[in-house]
């Protein structure tokens, strides 16, 4: 929050990797009502940052409450790439923009014998 870069490391599990990140406050905002600030996240090497996506979160500055996360997710395509995302969170009833869930299905009994 004090406009200070922080550097710190991300386990990425599935690729058996740490990696050296930094992420920087860029931005004053509002996300569903709420004020925001927007921090970006990128790995701690300039070449490197050319060729791979920020990810972009928002925090409320009360309560540091995550609002936002912008990025890759660590779901894949069939190429193995990373799918962007784009997530917001919610605090009780999401606006009407937002599609509801489909309704619960009830799981058939499991096969036995």
């Amino acid at each position: 929050m004090a406009h200070e870069t922080v550097n710190f490391k991300l386990v990425l599990p599935a690729r058996k990797r740490v990696v050296n990140m930094r992420m920087d406050r860029i931005d004053d905002t509002t996300i569903n009502g709420k004020s925001a600030v927007l921090f970006r996240a990128q790995v701690d090497m300039l070449f490197i940052n050319w060729f791979t996506q920020k990810l972009v979160f928002a925090y409320t500055p009360e309560n540091r409450q995550l609002l936002e996360y912008r990025g890759v997710s660590n779901l894949q395509d069939d190429k193995g790439e990373a799918y962007p995302v784009n997530i917001r969170y919610y605090q009780g009833t999401p606006p009407a923009s937002v599609p509801a869930l489909p309704a619960a299905t009830a799981c058939p009994a499991p096969v036995t014998g």
